[in-house]
């Protein structure tokens, strides 16, 4: 409830604790990856650290909500993937490219790139 009523406090608090930001991380990506509980059947310790320290070092962890994104950006595509969970690029790079190239191909020809298909 509180990253929806107020992110910026959560992100204060998680910035301000290594650990703290890391046990935040870990969770999400048990929860939101496709590894049905079992973290170290998708991601090593080493990614899982790297991508907490990209946080850590720049203090950006209250910047990458969706909500936050939409607020402050103009989002032209929000694409759910089928596979790959929340961390689609560290779970299936390939299904994450292709929807990247399907996205530029579509702006590229002038289409919008928020429609489908």
């Amino acid at each position: 409830m509180i990253r929806g009523s107020r992110p910026q406090t959560l992100a204060d608090a998680l910035n301000d604790s290594p650990v703290g930001l890391a046990a935040w991380m870990v969770e999400k990506f048990q929860r939101w990856s496709d590894c049905d509980g079992d973290l170290e059947r998708r991601f090593s310790k080493d990614e899982l650290l790297a991508n907490v320290m990209v946080y850590w070092v720049t203090g950006t962890i209250g910047t990458s909500p969706e909500e936050w994104a939409r607020r402050f950006i103009d989002v032209r595509r929000w694409q759910v993937m089928p596979r790959g969970g929340h961390f689609a690029a560290m779970e299936e790079p390939e299904l994450l490219a292709r929807e990247l190239r399907a996205f530029f191909a579509r702006s590229a020809s002038g289409k919008s790139p928020d429609a489908a298909g």
